[in-house]
């Protein structure tokens, strides 16, 4: 029986864990992605809440093992009704300039997500408080089981989706309340049985519809494309994907010289679109293909064998081949498009990728290129990212390991010495995205010893795209005479070409004599990004960002984040202000202490979650190692921190150190790792990691029993509000100095933490 209690513990922690990842992806397939951050982040305050609650009102937890499992009965029953509201709530964050209703539906997501959470905190704190203050063993048995709650909701994403995985943590929930409670229920047990069931089978029932700012509602628009509708859903760890079959004519250029043949939609995540032609295999109906800019460097250069990053529904494979290449690798990140587009969906696609020259890669595109020992004669990136979300400004949160400087090197390596790397964004005025692009491909050429980048780098454009081809070699007369006929002959115009167009920001740029000057003075933050700091579509530096009404640069990611860190610092402030003393955790030196081992474990699992995500190709695969990892190992520590033989100084000391040493080590060989194979370069984040994970799990315990003025609810509720505040701080730094500076504040963090378990260092 004395296992019931850790056990218990441990499934609330999971089940809470798990509603966060399905929350997430219900988000990002409702709203914008960053909206979810923001809502998630204010949610969270619900653990901090907790313990406030506990702390202001001890009665709540006089009876640890009967109020505990009720408030876990609380929590699984009011997250599936919140999912529900969440799910159903119209919430258009395009309107938010210039309508009040969806700040309105803001407010109600934001307490009534904070509900769950606030009961969840509960049954996890109350049960931790009953054994103050040798509380290691228990609270290690949080931390394990939020760990592996991490993990296993990414793997019942697929078979069950966001809805169902709710469904089964309502389910989990009730079942960790059976075991906290000393009191076996029937009555509960078969509404344990019947979540569970729900979950499995019959997940819909919560009805999660996109919302009205999203693509999918444009396509299934009935006054558009009467004949639209959804033949396929499904989720996964990286995305929600709906299969959108509509017979409206789509025009792909503004010449429409050609008859379009019927096409599909694979919408991701509800936004970002990719087609497929239902060309039935005839050639002819493909003509219209060589109007679009992808085409440019086919009709050209006529490349041979051809890379494209991001196979989709198969337009650029398509592009390639009627332009003549033999051979074409085609990359593709998601695993419900590869299994669509070879199975339910290959007839639709003419069986394009069972053709013997075709070979679909289930793979993350700079994960495939930096294992790849093959040259080509072309490497294409079309729109890999959606572009509704990039062109409001809220993609800019998003880290994209596909466009920094040394993803450009790799591009450039692989190359044959003749061949071109090709890349299709989004055109704006003035530029913003395709100037970064020459930026940083000029700054590849340049560290790689190719030469001057004015001479090896075309733009072109057709009105809403601009296309960038790059070479290694110098653009020969004749290769730019043979670009100037297919751009009159297909519609497009020079942007920039050496030697050919006059004066525009492209050419500013490259005639610079000062070419870092030119872009510390651009309007826009054009600089090079890097794997350390991969914010490609962050346009906006702190000095240009503006919050005027009606401005889209409110939407914009460090707005985002910077709105995120001024509301959580309030809420924080107001919970903690509710305290009955007025040092949150019995004394100003502990309240500090648990403030900074919250904000530096939120630091190491946001550096950690980042580069797993260069490694492993998708930041929901990249969350489940961190935290199953960074959870179960702090739970390890946390036991060994409730041995007498423990020295917490010593711990926490050399979690610093090691952080450091981690960002060092994981700075100079991540890059480097993307050449092995995924256990490889699993291991060796566990490696990196589990260590220092071990060290920062000894210091909550540690703080609980060295502080002896502190109470548990205090200390809980404010290293909950540290630990909300932790990751947008993380994310500031990121975006404006690094990742690496991430960890090594990390372990600024744990060293001052450690001076503090000093004799009075404070008072």
């Amino acid at each position: 029986m004395r296992f019931r209690t850790p056990l218990g513990v441990g499934m609330v922690a999971a089940a809470v864990v798990s509603y966060e990842v399905a929350l997430t992806r219900i988000f990002s397939f409702r709203i914008w992605h960053h909206f979810a951050f923001m809502v998630l982040s204010v949610a969270l305050l619900g653990t901090a809440t907790s313990g406030v609650l506990l702390d202001r009102f001890p009665a709540l937890g006089t009876k640890p093992a009967s109020q505990a499992a009720s408030y876990a009965r609380a929590f699984g029953l009011s997250a599936v009704a919140v999912a529900f509201v969440v799910g159903t709530l119209s919430f258009d964050p395009a309107t938010m300039a210039t309508s009040v209703k969806p700040w309105l539906v803001l407010l109600v997501y934001y307490f009534a997500l904070a509900v769950p959470f606030t009961f969840a905190g509960l049954a996890i704190v109350v049960a931790l408080n009953a054994r103050a203050p040798r509380v290691g063993s228990l609270y290690a048995a949080d931390l394990a089981g939020a760990g592996l709650g991490a993990a296993a909701s990414v793997f019942a994403l697929a078979p069950f989706g966001a809805d169902g995985l709710v469904w089964l943590v309502a389910a989990l929930a009730l079942l960790g309340a059976g075991l906290l409670s000393e009191e076996r229920s029937f009555a509960w047990a078969s509404v344990t049985v019947v979540l569970a069931l729900v979950g499995v089978f019959v997940p819909s029932m919560l009805r999660i519809e996109p919302g009205p700012s999203k693509a999918l509602a444009g396509l299934l628009d009935a006054k558009r494309f009467p004949n639209a509708r959804v033949i396929d859903s499904e989720w996964n760890a990286i995305s929600r994907i709906d299969v959108v079959e509509k017979t409206g004519k789509v025009s792909w250029t503004s010449r429409a010289n050609h008859d379009e043949p019927p096409q599909s939609e694979i919408v991701i995540d509800g936004d970002a679109a990719t087609p497929i032609i239902e060309y039935g295999g005839d050639r002819t109906k493909l003509a219209f293909l060589d109007d679009t800019l992808g085409a440019a460097a086919y009709l050209a250069f006529a490349p041979k064998h051809v890379l494209v990053i991001g196979a989709g529904g198969g337009v650029d494979v398509l592009t390639a081949l009627r332009g003549g290449a033999e051979r074409v690798d085609a990359v593709e990140v998601n695993p419900s498009i590869v299994r669509l587009m070879t199975g339910a969906l290959k007839d639709r696609s003419s069986s394009l990728f069972e053709r013997s020259d075709v070979t679909l890669i289930h793979s993350d595109g700079r994960a495939f290129v930096e294992r790849s020992t093959d040259h080509y004669d072309a490497i294409q990136i079309s729109l890999v990212d959606t572009w509704a979300a990039t062109s409001q400004n809220a993609y800019s949160l998003a880290e994209s390991h596909l466009y920094t400087l040394e993803a450009f090197t790799s591009y450039l390596q692989h190359l044959e010495p003749n061949g071109v790397l090709t890349m299709t964004r989004w055109a704006h005025a003035p530029p913003r995205e395709t100037l970064r692009l020459c930026v940083i491909a000029a700054r590849a050429l340049d560290d790689g010893g190719w030469g001057e980048a004015a001479d090896r780098i075309v733009m072109l454009g057709n009105g809403q795209l601009a296309n960038m081809l790059v070479k290694r070699a110098p653009f020969t007369a004749s290769e730019l005479a043979t670009l100037r006929n297919v751009a009159d002959a297909f519609g497009y115009h020079f942007v920039y070409a050496p030697g050919i167009v006059g004066h525009n920001t492209y050419t500013e740029f490259f005639r610079s004599p000062n070419r870092a000057d030119f872009v510390a003075n651009y309007p826009y933050d054009v600089s090079v990004v890097t794997d350390d700091r991969p914010y490609f579509f962050q346009v906006q530096r702190w000095r240009d960002t503006k919050v005027a009404w009606g401005d889209t640069a409110m939407l914009s990611g460090r707005v985002v984040v910077l709105a995120v860190l001024v509301q959580s610092l309030l809420a924080s402030a107001l919970l903690l202000g509710l305290s009955r003393r007025s040092g949150i955790a019995g004394s100003f030196r502990a309240g500090v202490y648990f403030a900074l081992i919250g904000v530096g474990f939120m630091f190491f699992e946001v550096a950690l979650v980042q580069h797993a995500t260069l490694l492993l190709g998708s930041a929901t695969y990249a969350l489940a190692l961190a935290l199953a990892t960074l959870l179960c190992a702090a739970g390890i520590g946390s036991l060994f921190a409730s041995q007498r033989a423990a020295k917490p100084r010593l711990a926490l000391a050399l979690a610093g150190v090691l952080s450091v040493a981690s960002a060092l080590v994981l700075h100079g060989f991540t890059a480097r790792l993307l050449a092995e194979s995924t256990p490889v370069r699993v291991l060796a984040l566990v490696v990196a990691s589990f260590p220092v994970a071990v060290l920062m799990g000894t210091a909550f315990p540690s703080g609980v029993s060295t502080f002896k003025e502190s109470n548990l609810g205090r200390a809980w509720a404010i290293n909950g509000c540290a630990s909300v505040i932790g990751p947008i701080l993380a994310a500031l730094i990121a975006m404006d100095v690094g990742v690496t500076c991430v960890m090594v504040a990390c372990g600024v963090c744990y060293a001052l933490a450690a001076g503090l378990l000093r004799a009075r260092l404070l008072v």
